[in-house]
């Protein structure tokens, strides 16, 4: 299952989600993140795997779709702000199969864009029940995402390939930068379907 993420959260269908303006554009997290999910998605679809995408409905509900239908994988498409210079692949620090997923995810993203040379895995979660650590206290946010898949079917991602106030990575938010992404990203999930 592939996730549009912020697109189409019934609390606020008006909003566009994390947004930074870079001289006279806005850069909205919405309105980008379907782009690279697009190339993720040919790309899984030419690897041989049935993709369903979902863009409606809150995160739980979304999250109990793909349980219901017994995905293999759940993917949510970010492109937050603030997040730093890398690109983040998180995964359910409970998760031994979300981490190597995440592992796989992060490396083939920093091979297929040299400009996220620095992607890496990143454990989230439950502010509920533990405490994240000091430096990265955004992480358990990211938690919710994902929170409903896991139980093992589906591993579950969220995708943070880029940030959208980064100036560093404006070229990434072009049409052609989000296409390389998106291949990245499905290069690594093969990567990882494949080795069973």
């Amino acid at each position: 299952v592939l996730d549009r993420g912020p697109a189409g959260k019934p609390a606020k269908p008006g909003d566009r989600w994390a947004s930074s303006q870079h001289g006279d554009r806005v850069y909205r997290e919405a309105l980008l993140t379907p782009l690279y999910l697009l190339a993720l998605e040919e790309a899984l679809i030419a690897g041989g795997c049935d993709v369903l995408p979902v863009s409606s409905g809150a995160y739980p509900g979304r999250q109990a779709w793909a349980c219901q239908v017994r995905a293999d994988l759940y993917l949510t498409a970010h492109l937050d702000a603030g997040g730093g210079r890398h690109g983040s692949v998180l995964y359910d620090r409970r998760s031994p199969a979300g981490h190597r997923l995440a592992q796989l995810v992060a490396d083939a993203l920093g091979q297929g864009c040299p400009e996220l040379s620095a992607a890496h895995a990143t454990p989230c979660w439950d502010d509920r029940l533990d405490q994240p650590p000091a430096e990265s206290p955004w992480r358990w946010r990211a938690w919710s995402c994902i929170s409903g898949v896991y139980r093992g079917a589906p591993v579950g991602l969220v995708l943070e390939p880029a940030f959208v106030d980064q100036p560093q990575h404006l070229p990434l938010l072009q049409p052609e930068g989000l296409r390389r992404m998106g291949i990245a990203l499905g290069r690594g999930v093969l990567g990882y379907l494949s080795a069973g």
